[in-house]
């Protein structure tokens, strides 16, 4: 998986140059939110890559603690989330080893779905924050605490918030959404752009000086790359992909 191959690169990294001997400092545990029956959470070893101290699972999801395990969490994410969401994480894996920082630590929040015991999906928002780190403010430990969240989010979305004192949040986000901006050309995506306003294509052909017919057959290549059948269904995979980037408040 890549984000195990991701791992071991920060590893070698770190013992390249001798970060993982000495003393490390550790962070406070937790948050003080925990609610019973509706979340969990468990230790994320970046040295060993594996999940200790699993708790809450089996109340929370169906599944035994002693099942919990890295490759076990990721392949109970919903396939259609998997992509994304191990793409985000791959980045702030990446980010940590290029800041170090003991003294502003990371927090990423994390939306997606789920596999419960009953085979049913729900939404999840996954918060990872920072454990224990090395004297150097590498991460060596993270605590990952997954709450439900079904109840106020009904979308299938993947979403996320990154805090990190030396982000460059627009940099980021564009690294996370580059393959899929890539599946269309720079035409087809300023169409996309139009259609999402909910422009006619005569509209739209005006807009961008070209031809009726043109502007109709780039709707159709658009939603063959796309695999949607109608605009509204275009739109939300477009937004899910970071192909047109919702507003933030």
């Amino acid at each position: 998986m890549k984000i195990t191959k991701q791992l071991n690169t920060y590893l070698n990294k770190l013992s390249d140059n001798n970060l993982l001997v000495g003393s490390s400092v550790k962070k406070s545990f937790g948050n003080g939110l925990y609610l019973k029956g509706q979340d969990c959470h468990c230790l994320l070893d970046l040295r060993k890559q594996e999940i200790v101290e699993p708790t809450g699972f089996r109340s929370f999801m169906g599944y035994r603690n002693d099942d919990i395990n890295l490759d076990f969490l990721l392949k109970i994410i919903h396939p259609e989330d998997y992509t994304l969401a191990d793409r985000i994480i791959q980045l702030m894996i990446g980010h940590c080893m290029a800041n170090p920082d003991i003294q502003n630590p990371f927090q990423l929040n994390l939306t997606c779905r789920y596999k419960t015991k009953n085979n049913e999906y729900i939404n999840i928002l996954n918060q990872l924050t920072i454990a224990e780190m090395t004297a150097e403010g590498y991460p060596i430990k993270l605590l990952l605490e997954l709450r439900d969240i079904s109840f106020i989010k009904t979308s299938t979305h993947v979403s996320w918030v990154f805090h990190s004192p030396y982000l460059d949040i627009g940099e980021f986000r564009e690294q996370v959404y580059l393959p899929y901006q890539n599946n269309f050309t720079h035409r087809e995506l300023q169409v996309i752009r139009e259609m999402a306003s909910g422009k006619t294509n005569k509209s739209i052909a005006r807009t961008l000086f070209i031809s009726e017919l043109t502007v109709a057959t780039h709707r159709k290549n658009i939603l063959r790359k796309a695999d949607c059948h109608s605009v509204h269904e275009l739109i939300n995979h477009t937004k899910e992909k970071g192909i047109i980037l919702e507003k933030v408040s």
